[in-house]
């Protein structure tokens, strides 16, 4: 059991590093800004749920709500697993994985609520539709990415020698 709470620990640990490692990047060169990316993100929504006015004035405080309540808890996650300088024991970490866990089972909640919300704005085939859809939008987003870099790496003329 100690065995697989340690596991589980090291796995939170190394993700908050690679999560933290993301923040000092800064701006990136050619890529779309923030505003661009939600911008595509509701014109996405929109489109694959194939909302109407009535549902999309509805459907979009819900959404903003649940965005908003996203960025506290990554922001409660971040500061948990900057925390780890408190870990002198195994009482410790056993504390910090109890932490980490309720901050996961508070982030399955706000998940589902959201869903349900949701379904009650836009209809229960609608909102399913939203469980996997910004990991689909993602998706196109990084390969639309990659082709645009590809295109700008074959457009680059190549340097006299």
């Amino acid at each position: 059991m100690k065995k697989s709470i340690i596991t589980f620990i090291m796995a939170a640990l190394m993700s908050a590093a690679v999560w933290a490692q993301t923040d000092h990047l800064g701006p990136q060169k050619n890529g779309p800004s923030k505003e661009k990316i939600e911008s595509l993100r509701r014109a996405y929504y929109t489109k694959e749920l194939n909302l109407s006015p009535t549902e999309a004035e509805k459907f979009w405080p819900i959404y903003n709500a649940f965005e908003e309540s996203k960025k506290q808890h990554q922001k409660k996650m971040k500061q948990l697993h900057e925390d780890t300088s408190s870990i002198q024991n195994m009482s410790d970490l056993d504390d910090y994985g109890k932490r980490l866990e309720l901050l996961k089972i508070e982030e399955s909640q706000q998940v589902t609520q959201y869903i349900k919300n949701s379904a009650q704005a836009i209809g229960l085939e609608k909102a399913k539709i939203l469980i996997g859809l910004d990991a689909k939008f993602k998706k196109e987003m990084g390969e639309k990415l990659k082709e645009r870099k590809q295109k700008q790496k074959e457009q680059k003329p190549k340097g006299k020698r």
